[in-house]
């Protein structure tokens, strides 16, 4: 009966060693997860300001189009 409450403590206690395991695991891939959302959101944000420029770049383009046609009209 010792022997068999000695395992179960045993088992107990190597099933919470491996609980706290787990739960560093999840904080780690929880961190990539976090990291990998960042790095996302700071594409996203250097493409919308790429957009931006293009289509700054592009209304600048147009205002010469329509000058030079108002001109030679």
């Amino acid at each position: 009966m010792l022997q068999k409450l000695k395992h179960s403590r045993e088992e107990i206690a190597s099933n919470y060693a491996c609980i706290d395991t787990l739960k560093r695991e999840l904080k780690i891939n929880k961190m990539h997860l976090k990291c990998g959302l960042m790095n996302v959101f700071l594409q996203m944000k250097e493409v919308k300001v790429e957009v931006i420029k293009q289509q700054g770049v592009q209304e600048k383009y147009q205002k010469r189009i329509n000058h030079f046609l108002k001109v030679y009209q």
